[in-house]
């Protein structure tokens, strides 16, 4: 699980360890008078599900603030082809100077300071947790879903109080996950947890705007807790700046000259030593 981490800090770690604004008009969420009670959850759920568009490709800035192990804040551009590829490219005074891009069966970062590059199969991730491509997407822009073996899991909702309901998950058992959600239907909250690995992870979500294909969140704020390391970060995204559907589609080109390193090595730049 650890590695989830990784594909979210690892291209910021890499412009940070070697050297937007978002628009105003995002929706206000209006709170309905509507109590959550189970006889709702049904109709929650569909309206919840039918809220969302199918989509090929979005690329859209981001910002990210990482608070821990170290405090750093960086910008750049996202680019998502929707179940094939993530990239991330960070930028410093409009200089791309990191870049990682997840593909189904990859995961690759550069940094242009000191010409280092990150190269390694998914199935290092996938070791830790099996995700797959359109999981991680939908956590980064705060959707809820689940997919086992390329099918749509099950949903079946329950009550947590008058304010909010949830949805919990056992498909990657052993580790287990849920999804909360507030009473007008917006996600709130992801928690995941592998006991057997002592993995905690929660990402709160705020902050939501409504897209052409669905109303997403603009803040992911993430705390993990992995093999005694604390990572805590804060991805916020500018749906107003979004452009979809363009036919865009990222691809690796291993850059000449630049040394290989390993995603360990990459995050341990950013790790506090041990005293």
């Amino acid at each position: 699980m650890r590695r989830i981490v990784k594909i979210y800090i690892i291209s910021v770690a890499a412009a940070v360890a070697f050297t937007g604004c978002r628009s105003a008009k995002s929706v206000n969420q209006s709170k309905t008078e509507n109590v959550v009670s189970a006889s709702t959850l049904a109709q929650r759920l569909e309206t919840y599900q039918t809220d969302y568009k199918e989509w090929t490709d979005v690329t859209l800035p981001f910002k990210i603030r990482i608070n821990s192990p170290r405090s750093m804040s960086l910008s750049g551009r996202a680019t998502m082809v929707r179940g094939k590829s993530i990239q991330m490219s960070v930028r410093v005074l409009g200089l791309e100077v990191a870049k990682m891009l997840l593909t189904r069966d990859h995961i690759y970062a550069m940094e242009k300071v000191k010409n280092r590059y990150v190269e390694e199969p998914m199935e290092k991730l996938r070791s830790d947790f099996p995700v797959d491509i359109t999981n991680i997407q939908d956590l980064l822009l705060g959707k809820m879903e689940a997919v086992d073996n390329g099918k749509p899991v099950e949903m079946e909702p329950t009550v947590v109080n008058a304010d909010t309901w949830k949805v919990d998950f056992d498909n990657l058992a052993p580790f287990l996950y849920s999804f909360l959600l507030s009473a007008d239907n917006s996600l709130i909250e992801f928690d995941g947890t592998y006991k057997e690995k002592n993995v905690d992870v929660k990402i709160d979500y705020a902050d939501h705007f409504a897209t052409p294909y669905g109303t997403y969140p603009s803040s992911a704020s993430a705390v993990v807790a992995a093999r005694k390391k604390n990572f805590a970060a804060q991805l916020i995204w500018n749906f107003s700046s979004a452009k979809w559907n363009t036919g865009v589609d990222p691809k690796w080109v291993t850059p000449s000259g630049f040394k290989r390193i390993s995603s360990d090595q990459l995050l341990n730049m950013i790790s506090p030593k041990e005293p």
